[in-house]
This record gives structure tokens, sequence and C-alpha cells, in this order.
């Protein structure tokens, strides 16, 4: 998901950050 929001631009990435950081947390629990 990562390499492909990547090739989108850095401008979509800071927004979804946000949303990817919650679901990093719960795959990692």
């Amino acid at each position: 998901m990562a390499v492909a929001l990547t090739s989108t631009g850095p401008v979509t990435l800071r927004p979804t950050a946000r949303l990817a950081a919650p679901v990093t947390e719960k795959v990692s629990r």
C-alpha cells in the first residue's frame, strides 16, 4: 500500500499517513 501511495505523490501520503497510523498499530498488536 505504501508503494502505491508513494507513486501517487507525497501529497497523498500526508493525509493517508494519519489513517494508516491507527491501522498499523492494530496490525502490530
